[in-house]
């Protein structure tokens, strides 16, 4: 009679597969994997973070428990384990198998970043806080504006663009909002200067008044001068004639013209006195 003996024993196998998982950042990730053996497997799990050309063990500690187990604990992703890979390992006397690869991807919470913008300026108001003030809700970061603060737009409708760079980048990324912004003409007041003159003379040199130039302009901000005329000539009877205002054009103004008067009066003459005896 002979004995055989039977060894129980098997290399490990999985029956469950650990699955590739996407989340958002901050949020807890579980890879878990089925293995059977005889004798029990010891189990590792294992990352990589070279797209699967290397692997190295992954240790307790921190958000992350479970190294030993079937069941591998995150507490908490960042962005910056985005692409890591994860399998796990499994020996015992017979033998040994690994599992297949799982693909982590962590998304970055979204910022509420919020911005309206603002009802419209008129030319010579610098940017300033009634319209750059966007909103992160409460996401500690840096607001970067283009135009910067304290900026004069030219009149026209303008893109405003903020980008906010959070403080804490393993769970958010930067993002950037953009607005609309309409900046009217400014009022400026053209007006030819009243003026008179003797009859029979020749008329003087008309000038010219201007209120409400901004932002330091001066008539250099006309794209065509404004030019003063009369009707009125050295034969022309005593009374009043409008200076006229002609042109005067600007693209960061809307003008009002004001016409002016000439007025032409006697001619005063200084006769020689004769002394009498």
């Amino acid at each position: 009679m002979s004995l055989t003996v039977v060894d129980p024993s098997n290399a490990p196998s999985f029956t469950q597969q650990p699955q590739s998982q996407s989340v958002k950042a901050a949020q807890p990730v579980q890879f878990s994997a089925m293995v059977v053996g005889m004798p029990v497997p010891t189990l590792q799990w294992q990352r990589s973070i070279d797209g699967a050309n290397t692997w190295h063990a992954v240790v307790n500690g921190g958000s992350i428990s479970g190294a030993g187990t079937a069941s591998l604990q995150i507490g908490a992703a960042t962005i910056s384990m985005t692409g890591q890979r994860y399998r796990l390992n499994a020996v015992n006397s017979a033998g040994g198998a690994t599992s297949q690869a799982a693909l982590l991807t962590v998304e970055p919470v979204d910022i509420p970043l919020s911005w309206t913008g603002s009802a419209a300026i008129t030319y010579g108001q610098a940017l300033g806080g009634g319209q750059l003030n966007a909103n992160s809700g409460g996401v500690p970061g840096d607001l970067v504006y283009t135009p910067p603060p304290g900026t004069v737009l030219p009149a026209g409708s303008h893109s405003l663009l903020v980008a906010f760079t959070p403080t804490d980048t393993n769970t958010y990324s930067a993002t950037n909002r953009m607005v609309q912004l309409t900046v009217n003409r400014a009022p400026l007041t053209i007006r030819a200067n009243d003026q008179s003159r003797p009859f029979g003379q020749s008329n003087p040199v008309f000038t010219i008044g201007y209120a409400g130039f901004v932002n330091g302009d001066s008539t250099n901000a006309l794209v065509s001068p404004a030019t003063p005329s009369t009707t009125a000539t050295a034969s022309s009877p005593l009374g009043s004639y409008p200076i006229l205002l002609g042109g005067g054009s600007a693209d960061n103004y809307t003008i009002t013209r004001i016409n002016g008067t000439l007025t032409v009066s006697y001619t005063h003459l200084t006769l020689p006195t004769k002394r009498i005896v």
